[in-house]
């Protein structure tokens, strides 16, 4: 697997700063369109699809060969750093990340935070607390019903994904959402049952700006915990901003402006 990068799509401004963006479930580099339209004529824009994404199954152009349970966290992670290591030409770079790309994107800045300058997580927080409350039985209950998905595959778990994403809004969930793509779960709550729920929490270095919704399903669930918010708002240059407006996919709709205003405010500070 030496070498191998995420698949990433560059637009925008080559003189100016790098902006890596990283979607999460079940979407792909098409959910920040309005983010770069916003952005590129300032910034160097570069979109990435996560393995299996894209509509291939090894998500690399076929260079690699997949195992049936999809792809670790780790080796997700380490192809977002080889990938910032081939866009960055040598510098820092902005890095926005949205629900399992948060994930991903907090594993980078763990292991090489000398290659992000600034981190902006959207909706999914380097810390969980989901117990007691309502939240823990929703999450539980549709991430259980996603990796029996998974684990069904075939044109029956390609239905349970479409169906579920469709529910919940998600904007390509008629074009990305099958059940190879929900590997992200698997290997999940896989990692909390070696690790006695191990996994993280990710307290980044480098400045954060988290954003998170709090209309339409994110009235009964949410992914971050109040400690994590409370660290990360006071801390010197990280802010935290709920948008009450937007849902999950807080960058569309109605949340898109707020979260190309913040941006705008967030890369030009400091």
């Amino acid at each position: 697997m030496v070498g191998i990068t995420l698949r990433s799509f560059a637009e925008g401004n080559e003189s100016g700063p790098t902006v890596v963006f990283v979607h999460g479930w079940p979407d792909d580099h098409t959910l920040w369109d309005a983010q770069v339209a916003h952005l590129k004529d300032r910034y160097r824009c570069v979109t990435t699809d996560l393995p299996g994404f894209s509509g291939d199954e090894d998500g690399d152009g076929g260079t690699a060969s997949s195992s049936k349970w999809g792809y670790s966290f780790e080796e997700v992670a380490k192809r977002l750093e080889r990938t910032i290591e081939d866009v960055g030409k040598g510098k820092p770079v902005f890095v926005v990340a949205h629900d399992w790309g948060c994930f991903y994107a907090f594993m980078l800045e763990k292991n090489r935070p000398d290659l992000v300058k600034k981190l902006v997580a959207l909706d999914v927080g380097g810390g969980l607390s989901f117990w007691p409350s309502l939240s823990l039985l929703s999450i539980a209950l549709y991430q259980t019903y996603l990796m029996v998905a998974f684990l069904i595959g075939g044109r029956i778990g390609d239905a349970m994904a479409r169906g579920f994403a469709r529910l919940a809004g998600a904007p390509a969930a008629s074009t990305v959402a099958r059940a190879s793509v929900c590997y992200p779960y698997i290997h999940f709550w896989k990692s909390q049952i070696q690790t006695c729920l191990g996994m993280g929490p990710f307290m980044p270095r480098c400045p954060v700006l988290f954003m998170y919704g709090s209309a339409g399903m994110k009235k009964l669930m949410r992914f971050h915990a109040d400690w994590w918010v409370d660290k990360i708002s006071k801390r010197k240059g990280s802010s935290v901003v709920e948008v009450t407006e937007a849902s999950h996919w807080l960058m569309r709709g109605r949340g898109g402006d707020v979260v190309n205003a913040r941006l705008d405010t967030f890369f030009a500070e400091g």
